[in-house]
């Protein structure tokens, strides 16, 4: 009698198991193979092995940046639209974050990640001002460094398809970053911190450039 109990739980479960993923309610997502403990930089991931339909890679320079851009929109990859900065100086290292979420063509960990389609990409720039190696920032996570960067606020909501730069204006935060206006509706923020200085933020202002699909 047990045994026929547990024949019929197990049926009962691979039945459930079956009408739910003909449902598409059961969504399995390939594994990229990274390794214990990759966290992409960002925080909140101890252990990126578990966060397969999440992917972030990031690039050190901003011809780097340009080309992985170039080839994911020969795929027709969509880009959420997002500020960063070229600058390219001493003052301090910019390194460019990718992050792919939703449908994406598979790619295999220690692959080239940006040769693909992926439905939804973010670009984000961080300025560092300490060395690091992106090998190293992948392990770790991005508060246990000095950085700055741009945050976007309002960007996807301006419905220019080109923004003159001359036309944007900044206003303090009141925390020694800055406040990005366009036409009245604020753009993006520039974060700062102790090694930020207004020499820094002069050279982000200078060389902000823009991400959106809605350009290609």
């Amino acid at each position: 009698m047990k045994k026929i109990i547990s024949l019929l739980t197990c049926l009962v479960i691979i039945l459930s198991s079956l009408m739910l993923s003909s449902c598409g309610l059961i969504i399995s997502f390939p594994d990229p193979g990274f390794p214990p403990g990759y966290t992409g930089g960002m925080n909140g991931f101890t252990d990126y092995s578990g966060y397969p339909h999440v992917e972030i890679y990031w690039v050190e320079t901003y011809d780097e940046c340009k080309t992985a851009i170039e080839k994911l929109s020969s795929h027709g990859s969509k880009f959420h639209d997002s500020v960063v900065f070229d600058y390219e100086g001493d003052l301090f290292d910019v390194k460019y974050c990718f992050r792919f979420t939703g449908d994406m063509d598979f790619v295999k960990y220690g692959e080239y990640p940006f040769d693909r389609y992926a439905q939804s990409v973010t670009v984000k720039g961080y300025a560092f001002f300490e060395d690091v190696t992106i090998d190293e920032l992948v392990f770790s996570h991005l508060n246990e460094y000095k950085i700055a960067g741009i945050w976007n606020s309002g960007y996807e909501t301006i419905d220019d398809n080109e923004i003159n730069k001359e036309d944007i204006t900044y206003q303090s935060d009141g925390d020694g970053g800055y406040i990005a206006y366009y036409k009245e509706s604020e753009l993006f923020r520039i974060s700062k911190n102790e090694n930020t200085t207004d020499e820094c933020i002069e050279a982000i202002k200078n060389s902000i450039t823009f991400v959106s699909s809605k350009w290609r």
